[in-house]
């Protein structure tokens, strides 16, 4: 009995011991060589809502409850998660510092863990290849509490390890895709062959001020809607609205834009409500997410795209806004930017 209880007496010691030999920190790296272009990785990693579509933290809970800043890009942004699993529970992550095409920097918290820095920095092997090494480092843990870094360290590396793979498909994926597809992810950018069509519109003028545009949008988007289904168009056909741009110059503070529908049947036009052939053609595609507001962020990055590759833009850009501009606001709107091309180099 003597001797059990010393043994226990020395165990307790040694369990006690040991963790004043563990580091009260951790790191951890992985690094991984992506097939897909360094603008196409950034912008995974420089906006939270793609970041959650492959990170294994993220996908790891079907049920997860995640909560997005606007704009869910740029140094401020943060997304917030909550979970009824145990290794999850809630937490925050926010961008603190990136640098175009270089690297994003974040803070991470989670229940009881604040002060926790994350590091993508990105390196450019060739046109078509990308390194990323991904890095974790953890806030100082007090005693005896470092005991859990070596718990945590592997999880970390594991998903990390998933994370890099989820996104290699991910963007393989993109790739993979034919050219006349026009379904994009959100913050894709490809070259698509644009199909044709007829736009009924109604054509607008005002400032670029974005006060302006967006209400005067919605009432051209609604006259032309109420118009169609006048001529006897179901209003089924009326889900997703076009924007056809004719002319912006900020200079000037001028726009000149059609808002309305494609159409394959033939209605009458009349003074306010007309009829735009907009021909096939070659364009640079974006798929836009989250609220109007954030937009120039995706025109941004077609322009980057086109600058990168030294591709020339034509006049005449359109935009589809997928569920209408009525849900511009929404943190779930979606609008597909086209812009033609002339040519690819």
């Amino acid at each position: 009995m003597k001797r059990a209880i010393l043994f226990l007496l020395f165990l307790f010691v040694i369990l006690a011991l040991v963790p004043l030999f563990l580091p009260k920190t951790m790191t951890v790296e992985q690094s991984k060589i992506i097939a897909a272009p360094i603008e196409d990785v950034f912008l995974q990693f420089a906006d939270l809502r793609n970041m959650t579509e492959w990170d294994a933290w993220a996908q790891s809970d079907p049920e997860i409850r995640i909560t997005f800043s606007e704009p869910s890009y740029g140094t401020g942004a943060w997304y917030t998660w909550d979970s009824d699993k145990s290794n999850l529970g809630e937490g925050k992550m926010t961008i603190t510092e990136s640098k175009e095409f270089e690297y994003v920097f974040y803070n991470l918290q989670f229940e009881g863990f604040d002060d926790n820095a994350v590091e993508v920095l990105l390196q450019k092997i060739d046109d078509d290849n990308t390194k990323v090494t991904w890095s974790f480092f953890g806030g100082e843990m007090g005693y005896p509490y470092q005991v859990l870094n070596i718990f945590m360290k592997g999880s970390i590396e594991r998903d990390f390890e998933k994370g890099l793979n989820n996104l290699e498909a991910r963007l393989q994926g993109m790739q993979e895709r034919t050219p006349s597809e026009t379904t994009l992810a959100v913050g894709e950018t490809r070259i698509l062959d644009a199909k044709g069509f007829t736009l009924y519109a109604t054509e607008v003028n005002s400032s670029t001020a974005d006060e302006e545009l967006t209400p005067k949008m919605q009432q051209a988007e609604t006259a032309t809607k109420i118009y169609l289904i006048d001529q006897g168009i179901d209003p089924q056909q009326l889900v997703e609205t076009v924007v056809y741009w004719l002319l912006y110059d900020e200079n000037a503070d001028k726009a000149v834009y059609a808002v309305g529908y494609k159409l394959d049947s033939e209605v009458p036009i009349t003074s306010t409500v007309k009829k735009y052939e907009v021909p096939a053609q070659t364009t640079v595609s974006t798929m836009h997410g989250g609220p109007v507001s954030g937009l120039n962020m995706s025109y941004e990055r077609i322009s980057r795209y086109m600058h990168a590759r030294e591709i020339q833009s034509l006049n005449n850009s359109w935009d589809v806004y997928k569920a209408g501009i009525d849900s511009a606001a929404s943190p779930t709107n979606r609008v597909q930017i086209f812009f033609p091309i002339d040519t690819v180099n």
